[in-house]
């Protein structure tokens, strides 16, 4: 996945303090500031919500996913989790919860009963490929509705 460059001038001030949390490789406080951030973009409460993802621009998304893949070499964000998820519905049948256990297994998210257990997360460049941002995206069938809506929100 080719990573376009962005510069602290070209990044509008709301990304600010997420551009240089990812540029010091602060994973898991980058990954903070994306919930916090995609939250109050969508100005929707700070919960577990299918419908979040379709409140914030494309735009905003985009600016965001730039910033983590930069960072990260082109190993997180958003259109890398997009691009996995669309791999794997090619190959599973459309059922949303089949699709979202492989992909944890896929990006390292480990799933017991169909919910995300954070005690398995890897906040470092070691972590599996699409392994972050993961916070915004909640857990269980909340998860699996936002990655499949990123298909709308997020441009390759």
């Amino acid at each position: 996945m080719e990573v376009e460059e962005i510069t602290e001038e070209e990044t509008p001030k709301i990304y600010r303090k997420l551009q240089s949390l990812l540029a010091s490789q602060e994973w898991k406080e980058a990954d903070e500031e994306t919930a916090a951030l995609i939250f109050k973009l969508s100005g929707q409460q700070y919960e577990m919500s299918a419908t979040y993802a379709e409140s914030v621009s494309s735009r905003e998304f985009n600016v965001i996913d730039k910033l983590w893949l930069k960072y990260s070499k082109g190993k997180f964000g958003f259109s890398v989790q997009k691009s996995i998820w669309l791999e794997l519905s090619g190959k599973i049948s459309n059922d949303s919860e089949e699709i979202y256990k492989k992909f944890c297994e896929q990006v390292g998210w480990r799933v017991k009963s169909g919910c995300l257990l954070s005690s398995y997360l890897n906040f470092s460049l070691d972590a599996p490929k699409g392994h972050l941002p993961v916070q915004v995206a909640g857990q269980g069938w909340s998860a699996a509705s936002f990655l499949s809506s990123l298909n709308s929100v997020i441009i390759d």
